[in-house]
């Protein structure tokens, strides 16, 4: 799809996701997130595990499901067969205005169903956030997962207390946007003509991480071990190749003490670029 920054158009339609998905196997990965919004992705995983073992999947309820609970089963039906899978590991919401516009008759009915159905086993939020996640905390016990955006030049999540409140009690919580839709892995000169106000300020970054001695994504993946009530992490890749060289470098490289001054907070959201 022609989506992110770092998006590189039709070359896309040449990436092997068969043999992506084959080493994220081969390296241990369990869980693969996908949506009915992205493209052919769930038919993409369906392809795979109708030869494979199944991976743990995690996907949204299409967009318009919101409308009533037999357009949320519908979704997640079609999405199952799509995807070959017998359940869905954890199942977010399109869109998190549903669980935001407070506790409704029609909103709770669309949660029991789904929760009835057996066709999912958690039911998870996609937020952007802080704000969002206590609110919904409060009027959604039903929430088991959150899936929240935060990353080294963001630094908003990083000592949230309600995050922290959640996660103890048993809440999972995981994290995307991770390199920033890639931001954080581009050349300089290519960040210049898509995002010109971020340029300074990713120059300091750079500058940093020469101070430091670290590449960005020695210093990404290392903030990634700060958060400490985080279950996982979301990463995207282009090639089986590069999902190997994400997961070589998990080292612990930084402390709190030694973090890069991070971006502004409209800057952060990728909504507003």
């Amino acid at each position: 799809m022609d989506y992110g920054v770092a998006n590189q158009g039709p070359d896309r339609l040449n990436v092997d996701s068969i043999a992506i998905l084959d080493e994220a196997k081969n390296l241990g990965i369990k869980i693969v997130d996908t949506a009915p919004a992205y493209g052919t992705a769930e038919k993409t995983i369906g392809q795979y595990h109708a030869k494979n073992a199944e991976f743990m999947v995690h996907t949204k309820t299409s967009s318009g499901t919101d409308l009533s609970y037999k357009h949320a089963l519908q979704s997640i039906e079609e999405s199952m067969q799509k995807l070959k899978v017998s359940r869905i590991e954890v199942l977010y919401f399109h869109s998190p205005e549903l669980l935001l516009s407070g506790r409704t008759s029609q909103s709770a009915q669309i949660i029991k169903s789904i929760r009835e159905s057996g066709m999912v086993n958690k039911i998870g939020a996609s937020v952007y956030l802080e704000k969002e996640i206590e609110i919904m905390s409060n009027d959604w016990p039903e929430i088991e997962v959150y899936q929240v955006p935060e990353n080294i030049l963001d630094q908003r999540l990083l000592n949230s207390e309600i995050i922290t409140r959640l996660s103890n009690s048993g809440i999972l919580f995981y994290v995307r946007s991770i390199f920033l839709q890639g931001l954080l892995l581009m050349k300089q000169e290519k960040v210049s003509s898509y995002f010109p106000e971020a340029v300074d300020y990713l120059r300091n970054y750079k500058n940093y991480l020469l101070a430091n001695n670290l590449s960005s994504l020695e210093a990404t993946l290392s903030y990634l071990n700060l958060l400490t009530w985080a279950s996982g992490f979301l990463i995207g890749v282009d090639s089986a190749a590069q999902l190997r060289e994400v997961l070589k470098n998990r080292e612990n490289l930084l402390t709190e003490d030694t973090l890069p001054t991070p971006l502004p907070h409209p800057w952060v959201d990728p909504r507003n670029w």
